[in-house]
């Protein structure tokens, strides 16, 4: 886990994520930033990233689509919720790396 948008793209040049989890309040950059960012690297470009914030509400959702969010998840928010979108959004990430 980072502590922030500039440290997660440092671990991101030097390790292989499957999926991201961001918040849209982080120091130094937002998640919307960060996700355009992460969607600006190659290998990133089709990586499922989930939104979890505290920001719930209709524009909040769309800016996160239009950084290119596949998933959005307002706080509070059950774990199990969390669990299967993230579980949904690996297989399918799988499944279409076949293709």
């Amino acid at each position: 886990m980072a502590k922030d948008g500039q440290e997660a793209l440092e671990l991101c040049g030097r390790n292989r994520y499957e999926l991201f989890i961001l918040d849209v309040k982080m120091p130094g950059m937002n998640g919307y930033e960060l996700c355009q960012k992460l969607r600006s690297m190659a290998h990133y470009r089709k990586t499922p990233v989930i939104f979890v914030t505290g920001e719930d509400n209709f524009g909040s959702r769309v800016r996160s689509a239009g950084s290119g969010g596949d998933d959005f998840i307002g706080k509070p928010f059950l774990m199990k919720e969390l669990a299967v979108k993230a579980l949904i959004h690996l297989l399918v990430h799988r499944l279409g790396q076949r293709s």
